[in-house]
């Protein structure tokens, strides 16, 4: 559920358009081009929608990921 909001926090839009349930149980998605976000934040809702739960990083994880250092580098990319 985090990475969904992630995403609809960056991209304004589900990252499962249509929401239909074989795109969501396949992990069928794709990042917009645009906005341009840091590679961390894109390479953490990726880990995050992953299709297998067990593959999605765990709460200890995620939180050491969501450190201040990391929240305050999460800006736009300079293009």
């Amino acid at each position: 559920a985090l990475g969904c909001l992630l995403f609809r926090i960056c991209y304004f839009k589900s990252a499962f358009d249509g929401e239909s349930k074989l795109q969501v149980l396949n992990g069928n998605y794709r990042i917009p081009d645009l906005p341009k976000f840091s590679s961390t934040l894109t390479d953490l809702i990726r880990d995050m929608l992953q299709a297998r739960p067990d593959d999605r990083p765990d709460i200890t994880q995620a939180s050491a990921l969501l450190d201040w250092p990391f929240i305050s580098n999460l800006g736009l990319v300079s293009c």
